[in-house]
């Protein structure tokens, strides 16, 4: 995986079976998906914050923390930087002022010939 803080599946229950019974740790795995599909919030509305905290501390004792993945984030490896290209237009960057961005309004700066209202 890219993200060095987060461990894949079978990581997850590698470690939970070095500590745990086979039954816990598939449990245990079993809510670790689930907080990874549905995000923190929605288990603890499902399985209550107590029993969510419980769970968590089990996770942790194993070496296995919760890391929720982030939402519409690229995540880019040790060589994405060396490679990277930007071209427009380009699926990695989005300008929603105009469809093929000028060097104008690429970053929706003023133009240069228009004055500043500040006064300091």
């Amino acid at each position: 995986m890219n993200n060095k803080y987060q461990l894949t599946f079978e990581e997850v229950k590698s470690k939970l079976l070095e500590l745990y019974r086979r039954s816990r740790a598939g449990k245990l795995a079993a809510f670790w998906l689930y907080v990874q599909e549905l995000g923190s919030q929605d288990a603890r509305e499902t399985f209550g914050e107590k029993y969510y905290q419980l769970l968590k501390l089990y996770l942790n004792k194993a070496g296995v923390e919760l890391v929720e993945p982030s939402k519409g984030v690229i995540h880019v490896d040790r060589n994405f930087f060396k490679t990277y290209r930007l071209e427009r237009p380009s699926h990695l960057a989005v300008n929603e002022v105009a469809a093929t961005p000028s060097r104008n309004n690429i970053l929706n700066f003023r133009p240069r010939d228009q004055k500043s209202d500040r006064t300091d």
